[in-house]
């Protein structure tokens, strides 16, 4: 075999400026967008600065018992914050976005691929290339992976050929897209109702958020301030009092934030559940028209089933 590089010329597909432009948009990670992106940045980023807050010791108190809660308290946090980046992949792969564009996801990836999450009240930070952060462009790669752009077509596809089926089957003309159900509808209304400052703390804001897809109780709150929060009651009462209400405090927050953890990943399974339900049905739909069109069209087919099942099956 001659070691020579081939002298080949190549023309391409005939793609119209327009088209190429797309294509280009696709192959680069940026043709489609997220969303709810702002939305769950937003909340994100109160989320992981209230958990750098709880870095510093003796935020509720200083005995044993107050550090514990501030540890129990920073656990549920770094529940939530976990949370919130699978169910941004998630939305991500719902809406053909490429996880490497998103700086926190690339942040988070960084540091949680490669250790453990943090303990309480110690800080990690991660490099990239050189030292620098790991979410500059040079540690991302110029071309986006396809993962989640396929994804998202294989979905609508599915859902598209699933209502279709549906209309023929069931004379229903309505489709829900219930494989893309959270990303358009439930979540945003969760994510607005929890992105916001956090008032007068659980229980007593109008109007909580309501958590449908579990049932669970309402949220009552947003996370804008939370530590702070906790830290104003124990200062305003004063001395043990003080510590003890920012306790109790720090434990309703602590219950809610164990609800609203419970409602992201029930809505990422049941978007993932659905798109398994509407898959198997345009599969054995798909199989169904085929037979139906070979007993049609074929009358051998027809007649060696009609001799399985003793009569005419068409």
């Amino acid at each position: 075999m001659k070691q020579k590089k081939p002298q080949i010329s190549f023309d391409g597909v005939g793609l119209t400026p327009e088209q190429r432009a797309f294509v280009n948009s696709v192959i680069s990670g940026k043709g489609f967008s997220n969303p709810l992106e702002e939305k769950l940045r937003s909340i994100y980023g109160y989320v992981v600065k209230a958990i750098d807050q709880l870095n510093t010791p003796n935020l509720f108190g200083p005995d044993q018992i107050s550090l514990d809660y501030q540890d129990l308290f920073q656990l549920k946090l770094q529940n939530l914050e976990l949370a919130i980046i699978q169910y941004w992949k998630h939305t991500n792969k719902l809406s053909g976005v490429v996880d490497s564009e998103i700086q926190e996801l690339n942040r988070y990836d960084a540091i949680y691929s490669t250790t453990t999450p943090a303990p309480p009240r110690k800080s990690i930070v991660v490099g990239g290339q050189n030292g620098a952060s790991p979410s500059t462009s040079s540690d991302r790669p110029s071309v986006g992976c396809l993962a989640n752009i396929a994804e998202f077509y294989n979905r609508l596809l599915t859902s598209v050929n699933f209502c279709t089926a549906r209309a023929e089957m069931a004379r229903d003309e309505n489709c829900d897209f219930s494989s893309f159900n959270s990303i358009l509808g439930p979540m945003d209304k969760i994510i607005d109702g929890t992105n916001r400052t956090v008032e007068c703390g659980p229980g007593c804001c109008d109007p909580c958020t309501e958590l449908p897809c579990t049932g669970l109780e309402p949220v009552c709150f947003g996370f804008d301030g939370i530590v702070d929060h906790i830290i104003s009651v124990k200062n305003n009462i004063g001395g043990q009092r003080g510590i003890d209400a920012a306790l109790a405090l720090a434990y309703q927050y602590s219950l809610a934030i164990d609800r609203l953890v419970a409602e992201i990943y029930c809505n990422i399974t049941t978007d993932d559940t659905n798109y398994c339900k509407e898959s198997r049905y345009v599969e054995r739909f798909a199989l169904a028209q085929r037979i139906s069109n070979d007993l049609l069209n074929n009358g051998a087919v027809s007649s060696v089933l009609s001799s399985f099942f003793g009569t005419k099956v068409v």
